[in-house]
This record gives C-alpha cells, structure tokens and sequence, in this order.
C-alpha cells in the first residue's frame, strides 16, 4: 500500500488539495499523510521567539484540526500528521522523505498568492532534483462537482 502526502504551510491551507487527496487515496486504497511546515523566521527574536512559535503552532492545529476533521470523516480517512517548525521548503522535503512508500505529493495553489509565489517555486525547483515522486497542485478553485 502507498502512501499520498499532503503538503500544507501555515499561510496555505488548502481545503480543495486535502479533498482531492484524501479522494485519491481512498480510491487508490493509500495511506494518507498531511505535513505542515510552519515558518521558522519568529526564531530571530531573542526572546519572543517561543511565545510566537506556540502561538502559530495552536493556530495551526486549531485550522487543521477542524479542516481535518470535516473532510477526513466524508472520507473515513484517519491521515497520519506532522507538524514542523524551520525552513518550508527543507522542512516539507524532510517529511516526504519519512513517508515510506509515497506515490504522490500534492501541494493547495490558494488565493494567497503572495506564498504560492514564493513557496510553490521554491520547493518544486528542490524537490525535482530530490526526490522521484510525482507532484500535483491542485487549484482552490476546483469544483465541488469534480469530487462527486
């Protein structure tokens, strides 16, 4: 059985790419793992660096949480999570990389342009050269009907 990651960041939480993932997966009958990578930039604050760390990581399992279990119960998927703290990019390669067996990885394109320009890039020009596993965007625009 393979195994479907989902890559998600603190400022793109895809709703339409957990969907489509978690479709894929039941279909496919594989294992579902959802990474986020938080932004580990707060860590050049001496000393506000912990309290804003614990503050993104609760609103991080808060958002997650309730997407998660929304859509994860429609499917009756039980995804296995991981939640990092440091670089995206470096921190979302290091989760594909302990998934045994991954078959593909999606990533949301939101309407938070500002991070689908930067991270989007960022991490397809890393991991096309890393890894050997096909990888998807799914648009946030994608229809409801396209899951029926």
């Amino acid at each position: 059985m393979g195994s479907i990651v989902v890559c998600i960041d603190i400022n793109n939480i895809s709703e339409t790419a957990i969907r489509f993932a978690c479709l894929f997966a039941q279909q496919q009958k594989h294992k579902l793992h959802i990474a986020i990578a938080i932004d580990g930039s707060h860590q050049n604050f001496l000393f506000a660096s912990r309290a804003i760390a614990s503050q993104k990581r609760k609103q991080v399992e808060k958002n997650v949480c309730a997407l998660l279990e929304k859509i994860c119960q429609e499917f009756e998927i039980i995804p296995a999570i991981s939640i990092s703290e440091g670089d995206v990019v470096l921190e979302i390669f290091k989760a594909i990389k302990t998934v045994n067996d991954c078959k593909l990885v999606v990533f949301g394109k939101s309407q938070s342009v500002g991070s689908d320009n930067s991270v989007l890039p960022k991490i397809i020009r890393y991991l096309g050269n890393k890894i050997n596993v096909p990888v998807l965007i799914v648009p946030n625009s994608l229809d409801y009907n396209f899951f029926l």
